[in-house]
């Protein structure tokens, strides 16, 4: 097999011997990236995770596209999470810098 590490992208993809999906991930750059197989990035929020976590439709009033996050860019020095939409819109927010100090149920 020929040489595969690329800097960048996908670098082996077997359409007919893989599932068809999109990959999650916080880039280690104060953002999250949701990318297709071919390692194209379908979206990008300027918050990170440790890890970002896609919330799931059915238990979220079937809206999509809703993240858990850090608001901290730093990865260990989570202090307040955040669920935001596919635009980066904050849509809830609970930590010491939240505006919220006690626990919350639901968002």
């Amino acid at each position: 097999m020929p040489y595969s590490v690329y800097p960048t992208g996908t670098t082996i993809y077997f359409p007919d011997k893989a599932y068809n999906s999109y990959v999650l991930f916080d880039g280690r750059d104060g953002r999250s990236h949701i990318i297709d197989m071919n390692g194209n990035v379908v979206n990008s929020w300027p918050y990170t995770g440790f890890p970002v976590e896609m919330i799931d439709p059915a238990i979220n009033g079937g809206k999509t596209g809703h993240i858990i996050c850090q608001k901290e860019p730093e990865i260990y020095s989570c202090e307040t999470l955040l669920i935001t939409d596919w635009d980066s819109n904050v849509i809830w927010e609970w930590g010491k810098k939240g505006p919220w100090r006690q626990s919350k149920a639901e968002p």
